[in-house]
């Protein structure tokens, strides 16, 4: 899957933007350029080096990052499209939710009354889950005044949350990916250059490590 693609040649570059700090490091840590050159040379010509190369990773980082959210984004829409069947909705469409509407209101909360007043708008997976969300406010409110258990209505929103529950994949996918390869990176000095250069190694945080292997998880499972 592309994911995999994106993420892999990210972590290449990152890697290499580190291999290249350390060869620039050798460079002009090594005995013949310090035999050469004035400490303040060196210092002067390291630390453009080394901005240069994290300004080149940081760029390189917002590339994939917008590569990997135009791929979720569209992997997300062609789940839509085939999780979701289209709807056209009738022109008389709001005075039949509104009459439904009315019925909830007017008859007893059960099983089969929630399947007679919505069961007609089955196919529209958007209206389906808020009428889900209104009836569970009614019973919520219902199971405090009777005392009772909650009631599921399977019968009428199975269908509905299934569709929301694997759409919510997709989702997390998505919203993984908005962060993914921009999270501030772990750094240590690991080489002393001079009196104000400090060679650092930028190594992936806790949020970017788990990113990835969340979205990897996501994409690699049955149901993407």
């Amino acid at each position: 899957m592309r994911i995999k693609e994106i993420i892999d040649a990210r972590n290449l570059m990152s890697k290499q933007a580190n291999e290249a700090r350390l060869s620039w490091c050798k460079k002009y840590l090594s005995a013949n350029a310090r035999q050469n050159y004035t400490e303040k040379y060196i210092s002067e010509k390291l630390s453009a080096e080394l901005a240069e190369i994290s300004e080149t990773e940081h760029s390189a980082n917002v590339k994939f990052n917008k590569e990997l959210v135009a791929e979720t984004e569209s992997l997300l829409e062609a789940a839509k499209r085939k999780i979701v069947p289209a709807f056209e909705r009738p022109d008389d469409y709001a005075m039949q939710i509104a009459n439904a509407l009315t019925m909830l209101k007017m008859l007893p909360l059960s099983e089969d009354n929630i399947e007679l007043i919505f069961s007609p708008f089955k196919a529209d997976y958007e209206q389906m889950r808020v009428f889900d969300h209104i009836v569970s406010t009614f019973d919520s409110h219902a199971c405090e005044i009777e005392h009772r258990q909650p009631y599921d209505y399977e019968k009428t929103f199975a269908e509905t949350r299934e569709r929301a529950e694997k759409l919510a994949y997709y989702d997390e996918l998505r919203g993984i990916a908005e962060r993914l390869f921009l999270y501030p990176k772990t750094e240590r000095d690991v080489i002393r250059a001079g009196a104000d250069v400090y060679v650092k190694e930028y190594t992936d945080g806790y949020d970017e490590i788990t990113g990835q292997a969340r979205m990897l998880e996501l994409a690699e499972s049955e149901v993407l």
